[in-house]
């Protein structure tokens, strides 16, 4: 083990607090040295950061994200709830209800209760259910 690791190892909450010390006093200074990092080397950055974004499933669920409330607000403005439930006839706590974020306007009338049925029993077949 070299000398840094040892020293690190049994001094580490000293150094830590330095560190943080450093950090406190020179904000602009590291704001600085990012900022200019970041502009030598953009490419380099963007290059890593694609190579991450398709290594890494959960970056993918931001996107997903994204699309799902797109989605919803499109149909939430374009089309109106149907009087009752489109499974159970019931006409109290309506909502829409996507098949496929990537068909936004196409949306059934649930009430809360068949909603939560459908998202459950989608669960399994969903990328979060073990599709993954």
């Amino acid at each position: 083990m070299n000398r840094q690791k040892k020293y690190y190892q049994e001094n580490r909450e000293k150094v830590l607090k330095k560190q943080q010390e450093y950090r406190d006093k020179n904000k602009d200074k590291i704001k600085e040295k990012s900022k200019k990092y970041y502009s030598e080397n953009k490419e380099i950055i963007r290059e890593k950061a694609k190579e991450k974004y398709i290594s890494i499933p959960r970056l993918k669920s931001k996107i997903d994200f994204k699309i799902k409330r797109r989605a919803k607000h499109k149909a939430q403005y374009h089309i109106p709830l149907k009087d009752n439930c489109e499974i159970c006839k019931s006409t109290k706590n309506l909502q829409r209800h996507h098949w496929n974020y990537d068909k936004p306007l196409m949306v059934n009338t649930l009430c809360k209760k068949c909603h939560n049925i459908q998202h459950v029993k989608n669960f399994y077949s969903s990328k979060f259910g073990g599709g993954i």
